[in-house]
């Protein structure tokens, strides 16, 4: 927007109504930002009330077809404002007084601030911005949406996510993914994609931007490929890496089988770090690609044994107290920890998984084993589950590593403990 058009439009707010102006009266702080229209255009101001009543505006924006533009102003010593300007710094509405910012300190006030009259964004050029995904944003979100229109497509596409509105602690940002090409107003050319990479991502299109990433990294890989790395390793390129380094095969030949055997990637990591102990030969397809994983892993988890010495039970017993915040109870379920090292490889015989092989990670502090039970059979093993030290669940088990389908119980529950 040009200079002389931002002098212009900041002598063409409209008035706020006085109906507007009752709902922003009240005996406590509070933001508000009022949307208004002249012509296409839309109109904010933004108000501060104090606590004693008194009603000042702060802040002011403007969004067109040719952008977008905030005003700012100086105030005088009853804190009135005097002397508006263009700034040149797009953000959120600031409402300090003194460098105290309720904007984002006071989260609890409507995100920041109460919005009067919304519905003047319908009857702007500003109608067709899906602000319904602001996240409490609007300002910020609008701007972005009079800078690029086209990001509509996204949204109508699945491919929302590529936007991001984020508040943190000290401020607020829209986070939006690199390589997106705005000046095109096709979704195709916007998302460097053909029509048979958009076809194949379609009910996929979270894999986006790892699919980018491992096209970009791997020319040569068909998109069936690419997809099914992006799929199985996400963005664990370190990780994807790694694994060929030690079985001398490539990545597309790795997740491929992953896929087709169903295995989890935390696991095959397992397997091969058993593997390495044992000095068996992983560049063999019949050691790093097993016919049935699951038997292998589980006959292997057998063979490497940790003892329940006791200097693993002391550093077990030691955390003990620590790792009572993570046990949890919901519905018929309890989620307990074990109580010694024999425990752990008790659970692990018991259900025929490989539990028995973190046992001396769980008393060093390196992980968190629990045992899910059912509350009128605590003794009984039912599921295990491993939390790690950043409070994420990394997996979670029962006979034979779910052999015959996950409980929907269960399901549940790793969601409820999750969130």
């Amino acid at each position: 927007m040009k200079k002389d058009r931002k002098e212009y439009l900041l002598h063409s707010f409209p008035t706020v109504p006085y109906q507007f102006m009752e709902k922003m009266k009240g005996r406590e702080a509070q933001n508000f930002c009022v949307f208004l229209t002249n012509g296409n255009e839309l109109f904010v101001r933004c108000y501060h009330r104090y606590w004693g009543g008194q009603i000042f505006e702060r802040q002011r924006y403007v969004f067109a077809k040719d952008g977008a533009v905030r005003y700012v102003c100086d105030t005088d010593m009853e804190k009135r404002p005097i002397n508006w300007r263009w700034s040149r710094k797009f953000r959120e509405p600031s409402f300090r007084t003194g460098g105290f910012t309720y904007g984002i300190w006071r989260s609890n006030i409507g995100n920041g601030y109460c919005v009067i009259n919304r519905e003047a964004i319908e009857q702007s050029n500003m109608k067709y911005c899906p602000i319904e995904h602001s996240k409490g944003l609007m300002i910020l979100f609008l701007n972005l949406y009079a800078q690029h229109p086209n990001i509509e497509y996204l949204y109508k596409t699945n491919y929302g996510h590529l936007i991001q509105p984020i508040r943190t602690f000290d401020g607020a940002y829209i986070s939006v993914c690199d390589g997106i090409d705005w000046k095109s107003n096709n979704l195709l050319k916007m998302l460097h994609l053909n029509r048979t990479e958009f076809k194949l991502l379609q009910g996929k299109e979270e894999l986006y931007e790892e699919y980018i990433w491992w096209r970009k990294e791997y020319p040569k890989g068909s998109p069936e490929q690419l997809i099914t790395a992006a799929e199985k390793f996400g963005a664990a390129f370190g990780t994807a890496t790694n694994l060929m380094e030690k079985t001398g095969y490539s990545i597309f030949r790795i997740s491929r089988y992953l896929t087709e055997q169903r295995i989890e990637l935390r696991m095959y990591q397992d397997y091969l770090e058993q593997c390495v102990k044992l000095k068996y030969d992983l560049h063999d397809t019949a050691i790093c690609f097993p016919h049935n994983f699951h038997a292998i892993h589980t006959r292997l988890t057998s063979i490497i044994k940790y003892d329940a010495n006791k200097l693993n039970n002391e550093q077990l017993t030691s955390r003990i107290h620590e790792r009572q915040r993570l046990e949890f109870a919901y519905q018929d379920l309890i989620l307990i920890q074990p109580k010694d090292v024999a425990e752990i490889i008790g659970e692990g015989k018991a259900l025929c998984h490989c539990v028995g092989g973190y046992a001396e990670r769980h008393a060093k502090g390196q992980t968190n084993i629990f045992f899910i039970r059912q509350r009128d059979k605590p003794d009984i093993p039912y599921y295990t589950i491993e939390v790690s030290n950043d409070f994420k669940v990394m997996q979670c088990h029962g006979y034979k590593n779910d052999k015959d389908g996950k409980p929907d119980e269960i399901k549940e529950f790793e969601r409820v403990y999750t969130k």
